[in-house]
């Protein structure tokens, strides 16, 4: 069976050169290709070096642009939203108009956020929504494979992946969704705070705050986070 595309969302950044680069972390290609996918870059089309502007600075995107992003959309089937720094309005555009257009969502940490958001973006054009975290747990953690556990809410797909109320995850994030309207929360730190969200309607949108593609040497069981985002690719949903 012809493995499903999976167009994997370019985060700017500058290299050790001090060059700008668009890019994705190798451990997010890995994940996707080893349950099944085919991994491709999606890359912003603005003539903007987005590490020298604040989002908020960067020109709103034309309407050719736009259509630049769309051609790009659909030369997949599914796509994962991975972790950053920085969102800016081509994030929001792009993950807007795949839930408009039922396409597969996996978003990690930053993509969760920005997946959070998709509602509100509707009543205002404010790009991003969290706040800084003062919970009682340790959100951001570098070292060691796990940082805190989550709680999981049972009759989610979550939930049905790991059959469990409570796992461990590993944590990189200052920032966190303060509510995710639309969305069904599946999982919550000990502390209250979002950890994972399912939007009910759609035929499947997913994002987590932790990063399941960092623990796959060391806890199996999150490649079914994976694995699941593809199988669902694989059966050829209609976006259109």
């Amino acid at each position: 069976m012809k493995r499903p595309i999976i167009g994997i969302i370019g985060r700017p950044d500058i290299n050790d050169r001090k060059t700008p680069i668009i890019n994705v972390f190798d451990v997010y290609r890995k994940a996707i290709n080893e349950v099944g996918g085919n991994a491709i870059l999606i890359l912003p089309p603005q003539n903007v070096i987005y590490e020298n502007v604040l989002p908020k600075n960067v020109p709103s995107l034309t309407e050719e642009e736009k259509e630049m992003l769309i051609d790009q959309i659909k030369l997949c089937d599914g796509f994962l939203l991975p972790g950053g720094f920085k969102m800016y309005e081509y994030d929001c555009f792009v993950v807007d108009y795949l839930i408009e257009h039922n396409y597969p969502v996996l978003g990690i940490c930053m993509g969760m956020q920005v997946l959070a958001a998709h509602e509100k973006r509707k009543i205002s054009n404010q790009v991003q929504h969290t706040l800084k975290n003062v919970g009682s747990e340790n959100h951001y953690l570098e070292e060691g494979n796990h940082t805190h556990p989550i709680l999981l809410k049972k009759q989610t797909r979550l939930y049905n992946l790991f059959k469990k109320d409570q796992i461990n995850v590993n944590s990189f994030h200052n920032y966190h969704v303060p509510d995710a309207l639309g969305f069904t929360i599946s999982a919550v730190s000990t502390d209250g705070y979002i950890e994972a969200i399912e939007y009910p309607s759609k035929d499947y949108v997913l994002g987590v705050q932790w990063h399941p593609e960092k623990m796959l040497t060391y806890q199996e069981e999150q490649k079914a986070i994976f694995k699941d985002f593809i199988n669902v690719c694989k059966k050829g949903v209609t976006n259109e």
